[in-house]
């Protein structure tokens, strides 16, 4: 799901709309993300890690975020769009 506010449903074509749950881990992605990779940047440029440690830091980091990504994908809750009109035009 590359864009949660356009995503429609693959049988019918509805629009669908994520969750408030879903909605805001999409909006903390952004700046989780940049801090995840803030962190060995920083680590790095004050010579408290060597390249070794930051890759070791996203080998174990992308690694725990994709189980993480595994366990909470099943709970996404996507429901239909108010207004949205299906493929075959009943809403």
């Amino acid at each position: 799901m590359w864009n949660p506010w356009r995503t429609r449903c693959p049988e019918c074509r509805a629009l669908l709309k994520m969750g408030t749950p879903s909605k805001l881990a999409a909006v903390l992605s952004v700046p989780g993300g940049m801090l995840f990779g803030g962190i060995p940047i920083y680590m790095e440029e004050t010579g408290r890690w060597a390249t070794m440690g930051s890759l070791m830091y996203f080998l174990i980091g992308g690694a725990l975020l994709a189980y993480l990504g595994r366990i909470l994908w099943p709970k996404t809750k996507l429901l239909l769009k108010t207004g949205a009109v299906k493929k075959n035009g009943a809403a």
